[in-house]
């Protein structure tokens, strides 16, 4: 029960004694050279979940044990966005986060004294689920289908088990569906113009999907109908395939026809929900040097739901480093020390609330050893560097190919001249063919004597292979 004091015993066997020691949630409370050690934990609290033994001598490679623990506890429900905020005819969803064991049950409502709770219908959805990555957590979702003006105003989470209840409260404000210029976003994306009547005022993905002719703008479109935000923690809740998570946050994906069939509906589902709720891209983003080694990263709000920013995350690394870092600041500027003078770095800003982040910033890329300089347009440094090691490699390629070439062509042409006579006639007795190259060249009309100048000699090769063989001498 949370609240309580928990004990607990480990006890290691062996000779000699070992070394016992206690862990809570993998954090070291205790150490001791003994068998039995116990450890009591004051006044413990839901998040803890696992108590760990580990016991070693220095033969062997010791014991280990370890038990989950799952602390009874009422439900305590936070509101990670108080506000929110929809456009008319767009999807809302609302949401608490709830901690608690056992799993409590989720109620929402519109009336604050929690009398008349909301039930699933045409207009209204409500969905829960586990948190992967924490025990005894859990999310509740309030989905409002196509909302009207009425819709506006205060809801009410609440959760409770036997052990008590609570609630949350959510406000909803609906605006004026705004006018967004997405014929000009498919134009200059290059969407064909059978497809253009898609983008007449939002992006309607279901009319290219209907169409064969426009499947190959798909990905164009996504992107237009993506606005600048990261809907895929939205898309993995509805279920999206993790191939076409891509075109959640406007970008092409491999598949682009499986995707259009098995995705698409649930994709464009989230695109109407988060117009009103994510946050576009931060603008303008620069660098300012403060000291040597360090930067200053600073941005101006997104243009896109500005009030629905709760934070900004930074990812950086190094060029041509394949890791990447990210930190989270709840307003500019970022300070960046310790800076490594051999290395150039390259930044990225996206701005974020709990339900999802935006598109991410053009890179910036700083170079330590002088003034912060910006590459915020074309390609980043890594980028270009890449491209040079290519053509690089392409040219040295190139060259090896024409070595190897004009290599053989030589080759060919140094062979020194000469016949060579494969039929072993000609190679019987040891006779050795002669060259016809050089100062061992016949003249014509005069006859070569071997032998120390003997014409009786041993038989020899003849040098015209259509000679007549009865006319060669042969000695007796």
């Amino acid at each position: 029960m949370e609240g309580v004091n928990m004990t607990v015993m480990c006890i290691g066997v062996g000779v000699p004694t070992p070394t016992v020691s206690v862990y809570v949630n993998g954090i070291l409370q205790i150490q001791l050279p003994q068998h039995h050690v116990a450890i009591t934990v004051p006044r413990v609290s839901r998040n803890v979940t696992k108590v760990s033994c580990f016991a070693t001598n220095g033969y062997g490679h010791g014991a280990h044990s370890s038990v989950d623990i799952h602390v009874i506890s009422s439900p305590l429900v936070t509101v990670p966005l108080k506000k929110a905020y929809s456009e008319m005819g767009a999807n809302a969803r609302l949401l608490c986060e709830v901690s608690g064991h056992p799993e409590p049950r989720f109620l929402w409502y519109r009336d604050s004294q929690l009398r008349n709770p909301l039930g699933r219908s045409d207009h209204i959805d409500l969905q829960s689920s586990p948190d992967p990555l924490k025990p005894h957590n859990y999310q509740s979702y309030l989905i409002i289908k196509g909302v009207t003006a009425d819709d506006g105003g205060a809801y009410f989470c609440s959760a409770e088990n036997q052990h008590g209840s609570m609630a949350g409260t959510v406000t909803l404000s609906v605006m004026p569906r705004s006018a967004r210029n997405t014929t000009n976003c498919c134009a200059s994306l290059g969407v064909s113009a059978q497809c253009l009547s898609a983008c007449a005022f939002d992006i309607d993905i279901n009319f290219a999907v209907n169409r064969p002719q426009c499947i190959k703008d798909l990905d164009k479109l996504m992107h237009c109908a993506a606005d600048g935000s990261d809907h895929r923690q939205c898309c993995r809740t509805k279920g999206v395939p993790s191939s076409c998570l891509r075109w959640c946050v406007g970008r092409p994906v491999f598949q682009t026809t499986q995707c259009a069939l098995a995705a698409a509906k649930e994709i464009v589902s989230c695109f109407e929900e988060g117009k009103a709720m994510l946050p576009g891209p931060p603008q303008n983003v620069r660098a300012t040097q403060v000291a040597p080694g360090s930067v200053d990263i600073y941005w101006d709000p997104p243009l896109k739901n500005p009030d629905v920013v709760q934070w900004y995350r930074v990812l950086w690394r190094s060029v041509g480093s394949q890791s990447i870092n990210r930190n989270e600041t709840l307003k500019p500027p970022f300070r960046f020390r310790d800076m490594d003078q051999g290395l150039i770095y390259e930044f990225l800003v996206k701005a974020g609330n709990h339900y999802g982040m935006s598109a991410s910033t053009l890179p910036v890329v700083i170079h330590p050893p002088g003034s912060a300089a910006l590459a915020g347009h074309g390609l980043s440094l890594g980028g270009k560097i890449a491209i040079v090691l290519v053509m690089t490699a392409l040219v040295l390629v190139i060259a090896a190919v024409l070595g190897i070439f004009y290599w053989k062509r030589w080759k060919a042409k140094a062979r020194p001249p000469g016949v060579s006579f494969e039929n072993p006639t000609y190679l019987k007795d040891g006779v050795v063919l002669q060259n016809t190259s050089g100062e061992g060249t016949a003249k014509t009309g005069e006859t070569t004597v071997e032998n120390g100048g003997h014409r009786n000699g041993r038989p020899r090769a003849v040098e015209n292979c259509y000679e007549d063989i009865r006319a060669v001498r042969l000695s007796s």
